[in-house]
């Protein structure tokens, strides 16, 4: 009789409706692996909460067969050390058992690992760091597991080990809390989540998340769900919203502040996530992990950063809820193209031509495709904001409900006014100056001449006369010659100041925010931040910015001050959230001086004082 050797992974799963299913190892054993859902183990009680997988080895029934002994045990491939784990021939391990908590959807946290020949049996758990380990070790309160409270009473303390591990109820409203912790079902009833629900009584006490509501986060149009521990940290499991949302890769191994979830505002129900978020640096310059939707799981996109996140948020929403919004600089079909191919442009856009328009003006209008495959979601504009290219807006005057047609008037290459039909109404909004820190606004104000016209209706030239007093307006107040010399007769496109996108992007977790009270400055917002220069890029793009104002480079700041005009403020062409100045101290000085200063607001200041 030979005895093999097999190799058990008890990272295997049953995912048929069968008991019983069987796989090989390298060496193309055959082992049979059985999986029970709520145990019962030696008795009439049942192990709520957990699902028990037994490995077992094949056996011959006559002396002169073959014989299998376990004598390696692996994780999904990555080789477990498993403590006291050596071949005996006379009692070899035929057997392996491991538990999961029944939440535990990808099986990603093993908890309880038992080795059996009959009546001889010996049960491990991981060994500190639990998420990163491979090894196992045996303890004094596993030798003697019969029955199913035995197992309960070890697994209770294993849950007190992992009691930070959470599975986050992607449904969870404002103000609402619950516990996250996968060996109950807590998190998929909100509503049963109180001191009297049996979280309370449970044998480990675990943390009680709480969600908090963020609205026009990162942009308007989008709602912000951040969920966290009151005190702590966190490690995240899986998400669930009335079934699971799994992760392609495990993150238990990294614990983090919260984990946040967008949704499109018009997504009441919270049916379609759009994005989860991840802190994975919390002091100095935010940094942080962000998760899209990838055949039914969250998998990992490093694309997506926080300077470009409200971009890939109009992306996730256009595709997944059929929402567009509107890029005015855009002259063919757009919308989902740039990163989901398979999908036809949401948005279609037309070159037309008006009889009772000068030459010099070009006009493109933006309507809803009708070709869009009728399995996905009907179509429809954004109607709280809009982008010129890499520059996002809010309408002027509030959100726009139900557009139906967008018609952007170019001069040249630049748009410069916007006429919007919607259901009932219809609104005109011009381009404003940028005054050479290139925010430059959108407003609907001063065209009263344009308030009952149409496109198709102006037969006394009101429209061209418009067009002409905004480009004669926008060459008048250019105070960047330098713009002209590329052939621009506008000076529209003055970007220098991008550091409310690029450097630091405005995210309440990891900035003070208060403002000034009432008074002169009561429109502004104060922004204090540390940074920390071992990201390179932050290093470069605050360089850049400082030396684009012509100022020398302090290359030991240690941190930076910045002013936002208030979200409904709109002073000397400044549209709301615009950078208004920023101040750098030195390290040089022990972080007090004034390095430099940098103020587009100056003229403002000087009229209050």
């Amino acid at each position: 009789m030979t005895v093999r050797d097999v190799t058990v992974d008890i990272g295997q799963d049953n995912t048929t409706d069968d008991y019983t299913t069987y796989y090989g190892d390298k060496d193309k054993n055959s082992i049979t692996l059985n999986k029970r859902v709520d145990p019962y183990i030696n008795d009439d009680k049942a192990l709520t909460g957990y699902k028990l997988y037994e490995h077992r080895t094949s056996q011959g029934l006559w002396l002169w067969e073959d014989s299998y002994r376990i004598s390696r045990v692996e994780y999904r491939g990555i080789l477990q050390n498993v403590k006291d784990l050596s071949p005996d021939d006379s009692q070899p391990y035929i057997k392996a058992t491991v538990i999961y908590w029944n939440n535990d959807e990808q099986n990603f946290c093993p908890l309880l690992l038992g080795l059996h020949f009959g009546a001889k049996k010996n049960f491990y758990t991981k060994k500190e760091p639990y998420y990163t380990n491979r090894d196992w070790e045996p303890g004094d309160d596993l030798k003697n597991l019969q029955k199913t409270d035995d197992y309960k009473d070890v697994l209770d303390k294993l849950n007190e080990r992992f009691k930070n591990v959470v599975i986050v109820n992607l449904k969870a409203k404002k103000d609402e809390s619950y516990c996250g912790h996968p060996s109950l079902d807590c998190f998929k009833e909100l509503e049963c989540n109180s001191e009297t629900h049996r979280c309370a009584g449970n044998a480990a006490k675990f943390p009680t998340i709480t969600v908090k509501e963020k609205k026009d986060r990162p942009f308007s149009g989008y709602t912000k769900f951040k969920h966290s521990f009151k005190t702590g940290k966190l490690r995240l499991l899986s998400t669930y919203n009335g079934s699971y949302i799994p992760f392609y890769d495990q993150n238990l191994s990294t614990e983090s502040k919260s984990v946040s979830v967008y949704y499109g505002i018009g997504d009441s129900v919270m049916k379609k996530p759009l994005l989860l978020e991840v802190p994975v640096q919390e002091r100095s310059f935010p940094k942080y992990k962000h998760y899209a939707l990838s055949d039914g799981r969250w998998k990992h996109d490093a694309s997506i950063k926080e300077y470009n996140l409200a971009h890939e948020l109009d992306e996730l929403n256009c595709r997944y809820n059929g929402v567009a919004t509107l890029d005015i600089s855009q002259r063919g079909n757009y919308c989902c193209k740039h990163r989901y191919g398979k999908h036809t442009e949401r948005i279609s856009v037309v070159n037309k031509e008006y009889n009772n328009l000068n030459n010099e003006y070009k006009v493109y209008e933006h309507s809803i495709n009708s070709n869009v495959a009728e399995e996905t979601p009907k179509s429809s504009f954004n109607g709280n904001r809009f982008r010129d290219g890499g520059n996002d807006h809010r309408w002027s005057g509030g959100p726009i409900s139900n557009i139906k047609t967008v018609l952007v008037y170019f001069s040249g290459d630049y748009p410069i006014l916007i006429y919007v039909d919607s259901t009932g109404d219809h609104k005109w909004f011009k381009r404003r100056p940028c005054r050479g820190y290139g925010y430059c606004v959108w407003t609907g104000r001063d065209l009263d001449d344009l308030k009952d016209k149409t496109p198709e209706g102006d037969s006394d030239h009101t429209i061209n006369d418009t067009l002409k007093k905004i480009s004669e307006t926008l060459t008048k107040k250019c105070i960047h010659l330098s713009d002209l010399e590329y052939g621009s007769n506008l000076c529209l496109e003055y970007n220098r100041c991008y550091i409310d996108k690029y450097i630091f992007p405005d995210n309440e977790d990891l900035t003070e925010d208060f403002d000034f009270g009432t008074g002169p400055f009561d429109f502004l917002n104060f922004y204090d931040h540390t940074l920390d220069f071992s990201d390179s890029s932050l290093y470069y793009r605050i360089r850049d910015f400082v030396e684009s104002y012509g100022e020398n480079f302090i290359s030991d700041i240690s941190d930076v001050d910045y002013y936002k005009i208030g979200e409904e403020d709109e002073r000397e062409g400044l549209g709301p959230g615009a950078i208004t100045g920023i101040s750098v101290a030195s390290l040089g000085t022990g972080g007090s001086a004034i390095g430099f200063g940098i103020w587009k607001l100056w003229p403002v200041f000087a009229a209050l004082l």
